[in-house]
Protein backbone atom coordinates (compact mmCIF):
# COMPACT_ATOMS: atom_id res chain seq x y z
CA UNK A 1 0.00 0.00 0.00
CA UNK A 2 2.84 2.38 0.80
CA UNK A 3 4.42 1.74 -2.60
CA UNK A 4 1.12 2.37 -4.40
CA UNK A 5 0.39 5.55 -2.45
CA UNK A 6 3.93 6.78 -3.05
CA UNK A 7 3.73 6.13 -6.78
CA UNK A 8 0.36 7.88 -7.10
CA UNK A 9 0.95 10.70 -4.59
CA UNK A 10 1.44 13.42 -7.21
CA UNK A 11 -1.92 12.56 -8.83
CA UNK A 12 -3.87 11.87 -5.64
CA UNK A 13 -5.85 14.76 -4.18
CA UNK A 14 -6.70 12.93 -0.96
CA UNK A 15 -5.47 15.28 1.77
CA UNK A 16 -5.10 12.66 4.52
CA UNK A 17 -3.38 9.26 4.43
CA UNK A 18 -3.62 6.93 7.42
CA UNK A 19 -1.24 3.98 7.75
CA UNK A 20 -1.91 1.52 10.56
CA UNK A 21 1.30 -0.41 11.19
CA UNK A 22 2.31 -0.23 7.51
CA UNK A 23 5.78 -1.18 8.74
CA UNK A 24 4.72 -4.56 10.18
CA UNK A 25 7.16 -7.41 9.55
CA UNK A 26 10.08 -5.13 8.73
CA UNK A 27 12.84 -3.72 10.87
CA UNK A 28 16.16 -1.95 10.97
CA UNK A 29 17.13 -0.17 7.77
CA UNK A 30 13.94 -1.28 6.02
CA UNK A 31 11.86 0.39 8.74
CA UNK A 32 13.95 3.53 8.32
CA UNK A 33 13.31 3.44 4.54
CA UNK A 34 9.56 3.09 5.19
CA UNK A 35 9.80 6.10 7.51
CA UNK A 36 11.60 8.16 4.86
CA UNK A 37 8.95 7.25 2.27
CA UNK A 38 6.17 8.34 4.63
CA UNK A 39 8.11 11.52 5.38
CA UNK A 40 8.20 12.27 1.62
CA UNK A 41 4.45 11.64 1.36
CA UNK A 42 4.03 14.11 4.21
CA UNK A 43 5.35 16.86 1.95
CA UNK A 44 2.19 16.60 -0.16
CA UNK A 45 -0.39 15.00 2.17
CA UNK A 46 -1.13 14.86 5.85
CA UNK A 47 0.11 11.45 6.98
CA UNK A 48 -0.93 9.72 10.18
CA UNK A 49 0.96 6.54 10.96
CA UNK A 50 0.58 4.09 13.80
CA UNK A 51 3.96 2.49 14.40
CA UNK A 52 5.94 0.61 17.00
CA UNK A 53 9.26 1.33 15.29
CA UNK A 54 11.44 4.11 16.68
CA UNK A 55 13.11 4.38 13.24
CA UNK A 56 9.75 5.44 11.78
CA UNK A 57 8.53 7.55 14.71
CA UNK A 58 11.73 9.59 14.79
CA UNK A 59 11.13 10.82 11.23
CA UNK A 60 7.73 12.31 11.97
CA UNK A 61 7.29 16.05 12.29
CA UNK A 62 5.01 15.42 15.29
CA UNK A 63 5.04 12.43 17.63
CA UNK A 64 1.99 11.41 19.64
CA UNK A 65 1.76 8.75 22.31
CA UNK A 66 -1.43 6.71 22.68
CA UNK A 67 -1.96 5.20 26.09
CA UNK A 68 -4.79 2.92 27.21
CA UNK A 69 -5.96 2.20 30.73
CA UNK A 70 -8.74 0.04 32.10
CA UNK A 71 -11.08 1.41 34.73
CA UNK A 72 -13.77 -1.04 35.76
CA UNK A 73 -15.60 -2.14 32.61
CA UNK A 74 -14.19 0.72 30.53
CA UNK A 75 -11.05 1.23 28.55
CA UNK A 76 -9.86 4.81 28.38
CA UNK A 77 -7.52 6.00 25.64
CA UNK A 78 -5.38 9.09 25.88
CA UNK A 79 -3.51 10.83 23.07
CA UNK A 80 -0.81 13.37 23.79
CA UNK A 81 2.07 14.88 21.89
CA UNK A 82 5.59 14.17 23.06
CA UNK A 83 8.40 16.54 22.19
CA UNK A 84 11.93 17.45 23.13
CA UNK A 85 13.35 15.32 25.93
CA UNK A 86 10.06 13.47 26.43
CA UNK A 87 10.27 12.38 22.77
CA UNK A 88 13.76 11.01 23.36
CA UNK A 89 12.40 9.14 26.40
CA UNK A 90 9.61 7.64 24.28
CA UNK A 91 12.06 6.53 21.58
CA UNK A 92 14.22 4.93 24.30
CA UNK A 93 11.11 3.05 25.49
CA UNK A 94 10.33 2.00 21.90
CA UNK A 95 13.89 0.72 21.54
CA UNK A 96 13.08 -1.67 24.36
CA UNK A 97 15.26 -0.46 27.10
CA UNK A 98 17.02 2.20 28.93
CA UNK A 99 20.51 3.12 29.72
CA UNK A 100 23.02 5.29 27.99
CA UNK A 101 23.27 3.20 24.82
CA UNK A 102 19.51 3.34 24.09
CA UNK A 103 19.47 7.08 24.82
CA UNK A 104 22.37 7.64 22.41
CA UNK A 105 20.56 5.62 19.72
CA UNK A 106 17.32 7.55 20.26
CA UNK A 107 19.08 10.89 19.99
CA UNK A 108 20.87 9.70 16.82
CA UNK A 109 17.53 8.74 15.25
CA UNK A 110 16.29 12.30 15.72
CA UNK A 111 19.29 13.81 13.93
CA UNK A 112 18.71 14.84 10.30
CA UNK A 113 20.38 12.47 7.85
Amino acid sequence: MLAIKSALAHKDSTPLLVFDEIDANVGGEVARAVGFKMQQLGNRHQVISITHFPQVAALASHHYLVQKASAGNRTISCLREVSHEERVDELVRMLGGGGDHARTLAQALLQPS
